[in-house]
């Protein structure tokens, strides 16, 4: 962590695994994102996350994408629209849901996660567990966005 008025220091490519900008640091902000076989260019612009949950209680979209086409259509369409980054979940994080097993979590987003891969768009998945995160970036997706930061399962890190 930086202190007010210093000043991260850049890589010699200027590439950085953050965004945004440090406070005192006027003169530098990241221009890409690595993400795991690929480098992201960072437009001066916000980039747009669509979100893509197959779950069936979904707060977002009332399980509408339970099913993996509905879900991989419906992220194609956010990709057209101008999502730059497609997160999957399979489990939903809203107050009082009851967890979900993990092989039921994995069937849930797995197809999802290999479909939207193969149309060759950047993938997130969204996950607390470890065996879930290692099978999607093995299916194909690009960062991990783990509500716990990595807290949750000792086998993330």
């Amino acid at each position: 962590m930086h202190r007010k008025g210093t000043k991260a220091k850049a890589n010699d490519d200027d590439s950085h695994t953050c965004v945004g900008q440090l406070p005192g640091n006027t003169s530098r902000r990241a221009k890409r994102w690595r993400l795991r076989t690929r480098t992201l260019e960072l437009p001066r612009r916000p980039l747009l996350m669509g979100i893509v949950n197959v779950t069936p209680d979904s707060f977002s979209d009332g399980g509408e994408r339970f099913d993996p086409g509905k879900a991989i259509e419906d992220g194609l369409a956010m990709a057209e629209a101008g999502a730059s980054v497609l997160d999957v979940g399979g489990e939903s994080t809203r107050p009082g849901a009851a967890p979900v097993p993990i092989e039921e979590e994995l069937r849930r987003v797995l197809p999802t996660v290999r479909g939207l891969a193969k149309q060759g768009l950047r993938v997130s998945i969204d996950s607390r567990r470890a065996p879930v995160m290692e099978a999607a970036l093995e299916a194909g997706a690009q960062v991990i966005n783990d509500v716990t930061a990595l807290a949750g399962d000792p086998q993330s890190l």
